[in-house]
C-alpha cells in the first residue's frame, strides 16, 4: 500500500503538473497518467476487497487514516508555517540580491 502512494502522487502530481508548470505538457501527457491511475485502483481495492483476516484486515484502514492526517497536516497552514514562509522568501530575496551583487562586483562569472 505505501509504494501505491507513492506511485499515485507521482503519476499525477509529478508528471503532468511539472510538464505544466514548465509549459510542456500536452494531452498525452494526461493521458498517460489517468491510465497509470486507473490501472493503480486494482492493487489498491485489492487491500481491502475481499477482507483479509484478523489482524491484517486493519492495516490498510489506519494506513488510510494516516495518509488522510498527512493530507489535512499539509495542507492546513498552521500560523508558524504562514510566518516562516514568509521569512524564508525575504531570506531567499536578500540572498538572490547578495549574490548578484557579488557576482557583478567582480566583473561577472
Amino acid at each position: 500500500m505505501p509504494w501505491d502512494s507513492a506511485r499515485i502522487r507521482a503519476d499525477f502530481a509529478g508528471n503532468p503538473f511539472y510538464l505544466k508548470k514548465i509549459g510542456e505538457v500536452k494531452a498525452h501527457h494526461w493521458l498517460l497518467s489517468a491510465i497509470a491511475l486507473l490501472m493503480l485502483i486494482v492493487p489498491i481495492v485489492g487491500t481491502v476487497w475481499p477482507a483479509p483476516a484478523y489482524p491484517c484486515n486493519y492495516f490498510a484502514y489506519i494506513f488510510g487514516a494516516y495518509i488522510l492526517l498527512g493530507v489535512i497536516w499539509v495542507f492546513v497552514p498552521q500560523p508558524q508555517q504562514i510566518e516562516s514562509k514568509a521569512s524564508a522568501r525575504c531570506w531567499m530575496k536578500r540572498r538572490r540580491l547578495s549574490a548578484a551583487f557579488r557576482i557583478d562586483d567582480f566583473g561577472g562569472i
